[in-house]
Parts: C-alpha cells; structure tokens; sequence
C-alpha cells in the first residue's frame, strides 16, 4: 500500500508509528525506540522532513545496503570524527576552499561530534540525514510534494555508491559511501555548492548536539 504524502505525516507519531501501511514501529527502525521521539513529533519540525525521514528509517528495515552503510558499531566515535574530518575537507577542497578555510570547514563540522557516544545506528541517521533534510527544507529544497521521492532517490544515490566503495569489516568504506551518495544527490539536485556547505554544517552541528542526549 502506497501512503499519500499528508496520509505519512499524521502517522508520524514516531514514539507509536503503526507498521500497518508500509509505516514500521520504530522499534523495528533502530534496536530500541527512538529516545528522541517527541521532538521529532513537535509542530516545530516541519511535516516534509518527517516524510523525509520516515521513508529512509523504513529503507533500514527494507533496503540491507542502505542499513549497513549507516551501522557505524565497529567504529569508535574517535574514528567517526576523523571520517567526517576526512569527507567534509575533501568537499570543502572540491568546493575550491583554500586549505585552511577547508581545515576550519572541517574542524567546525567534526567538532559537535565529541562524546557522541555510543555511536549507535539511531544517532548517526538523526545527525546525517535530519541535517540533511533541515537544509533542504529551509532552502526551499525539500516540500510536502517531493519529500518521498528525494528520500528514495538519496537512498538509491547511496546504495550506487555502495556498489562502488563499500567494504565488508571497513568503517571508513561506510563513511565514504555515504559521502559519495550525499554528493550524488546534492549535485543532482543542483544545490552542491560553497553555500550549501556552510549552511548545512549548522544544521549538522546541531543534530549532533542533540544526539548527546540521546
């Protein structure tokens, strides 16, 4: 059964999601309820990043490629940092920052992530992708219309890479698929750009503030 985009966002209760109509309990998303489930229920979060996000958390019960990409249990949060240290200074050097503003870039990026830890499955996709889906909502980017298929088009963006990049038993692998994916989607999009960049770290930044708590 195919939900309608406003049918997904008044099943968006995600402490209580039924797992009648394609929308799956999120304990069947993560290893455990969502910690953070009521503020992802709050009217401040707009409805097309709840769509957004609903359709990847079900790609990681349906899609085995998508859900591996984003297990980072075999990796420290030390290495996670260096992973996100590494990708988001390859993109600032890519956008033509000089090699120090790329160094802060990145610094600024990676920072937020101390003590995220443990790294569980849950905190990395609410960092990754709930930044990702802030970004585009507050660019105009992502909307009620088109949430559903920019989720599936990221997800099938991510699972190329895969084929590409990813290794058995290689955290870095996982990090540079999801990068490799992300940068897929974004220039498809057409919005891969030095503003994109500095806009969406903000965003990044404040996920993972928020995963601390978790």
């Amino acid at each position: 059964m195919v939900l309608s985009n406003i049918q997904m966002v008044k099943m968006l209760d995600f402490g209580s999601l039924s797992s009648s109509g394609g929308v799956l309990n999120t304990a069947q998303l993560f290893s455990s309820p969502l910690p953070c489930a009521n503020n992802l229920g709050q009217s401040s979060t707009p409805p097309e990043v709840l769509i957004f996000l609903t359709v990847l958390g079900n790609a990681l019960v349906t899609d085995k490629t998508f859900r591996e990409v984003c297990d980072f249990g075999s990796a420290t949060p030390e290495d996670f940092k260096s992973f996100v240290y590494d990708f988001t200074y390859k993109a600032a050097k890519d956008l033509s920052f000089e090699d120090l503003k790329a160094d802060s870039f990145a610094k600024q990026t990676s920072g937020p992530l101390n003590c995220v830890d443990p790294l569980t499955t849950e905190k990395v996709f609410l960092i990754y992708f709930k930044s990702l889906a802030r970004f585009m909502s507050s660019a105009g980017v992502l909307n009620i219309t088109n949430a559903v298929p920019l989720a599936s088009q990221l997800v099938e963006a991510i699972d190329a890479s895969a084929v590409k990049i990813l290794h058995d038993d290689c955290p870095q692998s996982k990090m540079q698929t999801l990068s490799g994916g992300f940068v897929a989607f974004v220039t498809n999009l057409g919005i891969y750009s030095p503003q994109m960049a500095s806009s969406i770290v903000f965003y990044f930044g404040e996920e993972a503030k928020s995963a601390k708590k978790l």
